[in-house]
């Protein structure tokens, strides 16, 4: 898998693991959280569907909620120009940008930043997430700690 698969991959995997509904299948992987945030309910990517087809199956599971629809280089060809033709509307756009780690410059941190990879977030000082029936716990964070303020992603 290139790095770019990786991410997108990821980006799949994190967003649907807030989904409480259909996910569907590669072809057209969908979230829902019932939260009424658009980030939060979503269509991921549209493989070997028009995207007619495409619209109405994600309109049935996502009705109700706010959403949006991730469409990128994982997607087929033409999905934005079909969905705008349907009355979508571009709301952003995003860069999504990959480095192999051993290309990327090495820059010493900040003097106020200190962070530490661990599998105890007890030990780290970070506050643990309350638990979640949708969610499995990690077993690896990433603390980061700035100027005194810690923020913890789970991996």
């Amino acid at each position: 898998m290139d790095p770019l698969d990786t991410v997108l991959a990821a980006h799949r995997a994190y967003l649907l693991g807030w989904n409480i509904g259909v996910a569907g299948g590669p072809d057209l992987p969908t979230y829902r959280s019932e939260v009424p945030h658009a980030p939060l309910n979503g269509v991921l990517r549209v493989a070997g569907r028009t995207p007619q087809d495409a619209l109405a199956e994600a309109r049935k599971r996502l009705h109700g909620v706010p959403r949006i629809w991730w469409v990128g280089p994982d997607s087929d060809a033409g999905t934005a120009t079909g969905l705008t033709s349907l009355g979508a509307v571009e709301v952003a756009r995003m860069p999504i940008m990959t480095v192999g780690i051993g290309e990327a410059a090495d820059v010493p941190a900040p003097a106020d930043v200190h962070i530490a990879e661990t599998t105890d977030l007890a030990a780290s000082g970070v506050p643990a997430p309350p638990p979640s029936p949708r969610r499995p716990s990690a077993s690896r964070s990433t603390a980061a700690s700035v100027s005194g303020r810690w923020a913890s992603s789970a991996c």
